[in-house]
């Protein structure tokens, strides 16, 4: 179980993150992002929810791939078979 200090760093760094993407879009555009309307936020917001679930994917991917090499590399320090490549099908 982890306890709230060992968190509070990376809540820190974030909310650095945050503050600091605030600050470049204050400069980029000044106060016209806070007076759009509210829908045209909740649009760009839904934008930015799937890119963040695209590279979620791409990112889950990659582990992916890292996972059937690691379980390789285990494979062949036992001395087990080679084990066969995942053929991609479509469809």
């Amino acid at each position: 179980m982890t306890t709230a200090h060992e968190w509070d760093a990376d809540l820190a760094l974030f909310q650095g993150h945050v503050a600091a993407r605030l600050r470049q879009g204050h400069r980029e555009y000044g106060g016209r992002t806070f007076a759009k309307p509210a829908s045209d936020v909740i649009g760009e917001l839904e934008q930015e929810l799937f890119d963040a679930a695209a590279y979620a994917f791409i990112a889950w991917r990659s582990s992916r791939r890292a996972k059937d090499m690691a379980a390789m590399v285990e494979l062949e320090a036992e001395g087990g078979a080679q084990p066969v490549a995942r053929r991609r099908t479509r469809g």
